[in-house]
């Protein structure tokens, strides 16, 4: 295909990518805002609740390495079309669910979507564009995801009932997936290096046994499940901490809540400016480190007021912004490149959703029971542990090398 053509649709499979995120993401937390009133209603306890709030995290677990593998092999079209089914099927079952189990179900498939997205998203974009502007366009697919978190949290308590809030994400989840089956394109332009695999990528063998042997992919994915784990609780269970510890209404406590993932967004784009700047991406992650730490485990207590949304704000600037950065570095390893990046992402996001699922739900929640101070408290020494963690990572920028001499005299369409 020529250039321009290959212009367009790589950017109509960023906007593709970014729609997809969105909508899971929207409908996982519009339960953050009236979980309490699903709670309630069934009678729940606090672990049976952050269980579910947590749900769609669990496909992470199981499928990440999964999804990579897939993707690898068969290209993007045809497996995130299945997982798009997937997650409408968990979408729709959410409206009739009335107990703990068939709404942990529920989800739990609408998590799958995201799951497949966020590990095969830097390779995707991989395939459109040149490695040094995956960074960058994983800093827009993750703020994607913390503006749907924000809405999610933001307006779930305005609906009337909880059906009209599931029924608006099962038609925003469902309307996603037609564009994606009508739209998406597998493969990259001639000229940009390596065509998406339609069924002809390296074996599942290959891939696994290329991803495993990288000790960097290793460090990543324990980097990030430390990030995970520390801030993941602040974004799923503050609305919550909100009302039943500070006595804020539902509305308000995800009005309120909505401030750290606008921060995070903001964050999203603003990192990885920083981060070229700086040249020093450790300085970086050892500085949001170490403020992060003491904003998730003191932010939510600042007084009412302008005072409680920015240091939120601040907080979620800290804990969400380096996703894009260190997401985006194993496409830039020597080892990995965009061949290997499915698998590559499927390893690192099943360490990370360790971090996001089972330490705060699993382990955090029993210790700390309803007390979200300590709750809080520990996740802050989680991220202090991110932050020496961090000093671990690779620098792709002194390692990497082009993926083909061919690629390098061509270059991208984008």
């Amino acid at each position: 295909m020529d250039n321009k053509t290959a212009v367009r649709r790589g950017r109509i499979m960023v906007l593709l990518m970014c729609a997809g995120v969105f909508v899971p993401n929207y409908a996982q937390f519009q339960m953050t805002a009236i979980g309490k009133r699903f709670s309630d209603m069934v009678g729940l306890n606090t672990t049976q609740l952050n269980s579910i709030l947590t749900a769609s995290l669990v496909p992470g677990m199981f499928f990440s390495l999964v999804a990579g593998l897939l993707v690898d092999r068969f290209g993007s079209k045809r497996v995130f079309t299945i997982s798009y089914l997937i997650t409408a099927i968990g979408a729709v079952t959410r409206i009739w669910a009335d107990s703990f189990i068939s709404m942990y179900m529920a989800m739990v498939l609408i998590g799958v979507h995201a799951t497949f997205l966020n590990v095969n998203g830097s390779k995707v974009f991989g395939y459109w564009f040149e490695p040094k502007k995956v960074g960058t366009l994983m800093g827009v697919f993750i703020a994607v995801v913390n503006g749907a978190m924000a809405m999610g949290m933001g307006t779930g308590a305005l609906f009337p009932s909880l059906k009209s809030a599931f029924v608006m994400s099962s038609a925003l989840i469902i309307g996603a997936a037609l564009l994606w089956v009508v739209f998406a394109r597998d493969g990259a332009p001639k000229e940009g290096g390596q065509s998406c695999p339609k069924g002809d990528g390296p074996s599942v063998s290959q891939c696994i046994k290329k991803v495993a042997g990288s000790r960097n992919i290793w460090i990543v994915g324990l980097v990030l499940m430390l990030m995970c784990a520390g801030s993941t609780a602040l974004n799923m269970f503050l609305p919550t901490a909100l009302v039943s510890q500070r006595g804020f209404d539902e509305a308000r406590a995800g009005a309120v809540g909505m401030a750290i993932m606008i921060g995070s967004a903001i964050s999203c784009f603003v990192t990885p400016i920083i981060d070229a700047k700086l040249k020093n991406t450790k300085a970086l992650t050892l500085t949001y480190g170490l403020l992060g730490a003491a904003g998730v485990a003191f932010a939510w207590q600042a007084p009412e007021g302008a005072l409680l949304p920015l240091a939120l704000s601040v907080t979620g600037f800290f804990t969400n912004g380096l996703g894009p950065l260190i997401m985006s570095i194993p496409i830039q390893l020597p080892e990995i490149g965009p061949t290997y990046a499915g698998t590559a992402g499927g390893v690192v996001a099943t360490i990370q959703l360790v971090g996001s699922v089972v330490i705060p739900t699993y382990i955090i929640t029993p210790i700390s029971g309803s007390n979200y101070s300590l709750l809080f408290g520990l996740c802050g020494i989680v991220l202090l542990l991110f932050a020496i963690a961090s000093q671990m990572l690779p620098n792709p920028a002194e390692k990497a090398k082009p993926v083909s001499s061919k690629l390098n005299k061509a270059g991208y369409p984008g």
